[in-house]
């Protein structure tokens, strides 16, 4: 029987996915993971988009793509056809709605953290996207979208099936002081 620890270590970042749909109760079981995730003062803040439509995924990285060569980035992956979400068949932002506590970003990780585990727990691939941040640049995009302009994107990840999971790369000592 795996341990915890044996489940931690064997997440990866994964970006390449094949082409097929998630089923819904298992999305459903990835987001209920993210729901029992700690929060400060149990504030529960976090809300999911998921967005399973490959058109607006498209559009969704195409747009960051834009913003990110607009701001002068000089970065290979750019020329990947989908360098942000990578093709992925799902892709689930966590989000905050008014008022945002100063908080909000740590329940997000926190949030997004339990969703890659128990994704990892089913077998599923992930990858934590933080430049879909750059979506707030562009109200507009938003809207085709369907995520309410209300609502901020803090965090996202990619979800999907993947043929092979990356070896883990070195971990460094950790830098630990008991008093």
């Amino acid at each position: 029987m795996k341990t915890f620890l044996d489940l931690v270590k064997s997440r990866r970042s994964v970006r390449q996915y094949r082409n097929e749909k998630i089923p819904r109760d298992q999305i459903e079981k990835i987001i209920e993971a993210g729901v029992w995730a700690p929060s400060a003062y149990n504030q529960q803040p976090i809300k999911f988009f998921v967005l399973e439509d490959p058109a607006k995924i498209k559009l969704a990285g195409e747009k960051i793509r834009e913003i990110r060569t607009k701001a002068g980035e000089n970065i290979r992956r750019l020329e990947l056809p989908d360098p942000t979400f990578y093709q992925a068949p799902v892709v689930i932002f966590l989000c905050v709605s008014e008022p945002k506590n100063k908080y909000a970003l740590a329940d997000a990780a926190l949030a997004c953290q339990n969703c890659l585990l128990q994704a990892k727990e089913l077998n599923l691939a992930t990858v934590v996207v933080g430049q879909a941040t750059l979506l707030e640049e562009s109200p507009e995009t938003k809207t085709k979208l369907g995520l309410p302009n209300n609502w901020e994107i803090l965090l996202s990840f990619c979800l999907g099936i993947t043929d092979s999971f990356p070896e883990a790369p070195k971990r460094k000592k950790p830098e630990v002081v008991f008093k």
